[in-house]
This record gives C-alpha cells, structure tokens and sequence, in this order.
C-alpha cells in the first residue's frame, strides 16, 4: 500500500499497526504468517495484510485496502490477495461502526483454551479487576468469551457468530476453536489494550486450572 493514497491520519495509524504486530510476533502471538490485521481506511473501506506475509517484518506494501463487498482498491502488487479471514473483518467494521482495528492473533493459551472450553461454547470469567478494560463497572460482573468452532468456509464461522452477538459485543472479542483469538477496538491502541487484557485473564484462566483440587 503506498502512502500516497492514505491520508494523513490513516498513514499514521497504519505504521501504528505494523509497530503493533512486530510487538505481537515478537510475544509469540502470530508465528510465521499466521494472524490477520486490519485497520478502517474509510466508512466502507480497509486496509488488510495481504496473505501469506510474515507479521513481524510488515510493511505498508504488505496491506492492501477492500470495500466490504471485496472490491479491491490499492495493492502493491497485481498478484496480492487479502487474507483468507477478510469476510471476519469486513463483518465487525459493518457491524460496530466505531471499531477501527480488528486483530487477529494466534498465541498458544487462546488456541489451546479454545480447544478446552470449545464444547461449552465460551469461556466465562468473572472477579478479575482487568475486566472493566471492556467497560464493566464493577469486577464483580461476568463476560462470556465465546468461542466458535473452526472451518474453512468463512461463511459457517459468520453463521455461528449471528446467535451470540450479545456476547461478542460485551466481550469485544471471540475465539475460533484450535485457532485463535479476534479482538477489536476503535484505535490500534485500544484494540491492543483489550488483546493484552484478554491474554492476561486467560493466562489467569489457565493457572487456575492448573491448581491442585479444582
């Protein structure tokens, strides 16, 4: 993607990204090429990492900017393509109009909780103070981190996604079993914000399971 087409404040927040994922890949959260990450270029519009790039060494010419119905409008090269996860993306910029970044991360707690917690459909957690970082008032209150199951059909996952909106909204974030994790936000840096909460509290998850007598 050339700067030439990005206005100012988009340039901006695109190299805010690629400082982003260098951070996540070098936390071992998108190893290789794996994760997907996106930002909102216009109201119906955005810039996506082309397929297949290695998210710790990106570079404006490694996102490419689509429209919601998949019309191409800039790419470095004839032969990019988006990411095979664009309908995900496209679907919560038109479902949440104030999201602006849509991360989507590979680490190993959320792909192996997801796998533990997959037949219950979410992961539920309660009491941890981090979790009025989602605007919960009280800790006291519980989110539902849901979880769909996988498959390679984009349109089956955006099925699955349609009965549970109220706890994608509350949790701003779903878990795709043995996958992995999206998280958005109305910046790259709240987006991040919420990524590293949600990491933290299924770490948390984790180590309670891992205690003795539960």
């Amino acid at each position: 993607m050339s700067s030439q087409f990005l206005s100012e404040s988009i340039a901006n927040s695109l190299q805010d990204l690629i400082t982003c994922c260098t951070r996540l890949y070098n936390q071992g959260q998108c190893p290789g090429t794996s994760g997907n990450f996106s930002i909102r270029s216009a109201s119906d519009r955005m810039l996506i990492t082309v397929s297949g790039r290695h998210k710790g060494r990106l570079e404006n010419k490694d996102f490419m900017e689509v429209n919601f119905e998949d019309c191409i409008y800039h790419r470095h090269n004839e032969n990019d393509s988006p990411s095979a996860e664009t309908a995900l993306h496209q679907m919560l910029y038109q479902r949440f109009p104030d999201v602006g970044t849509v991360l989507h991360t590979h680490s190993v707690m959320t792909t192996v909780l997801s796998r533990y917690f997959a037949k219950h459909g979410y992961i539920a957690v309660d009491n941890y103070e981090l979790l009025k970082i989602f605007g919960l008032k009280s800790h006291e209150e519980s989110v539902k981190l849901p979880i769909v199951e996988n498959s390679q059909d984009m349109a089956d996952i955006l099925g699955s996604l349609a009965p549970i909106d109220k706890d994608i909204t509350k949790a701003c974030a779903y878990l795709i079993a043995g996958h992995g994790l999206y998280v958005w936000g109305p910046t790259v840096a709240m987006a991040e914000y919420r990524l590293e909460a949600w990491d933290f509290l299924l770490n948390c998850i984790y180590a309670e399971l891992s205690l003795p007598n539960r």
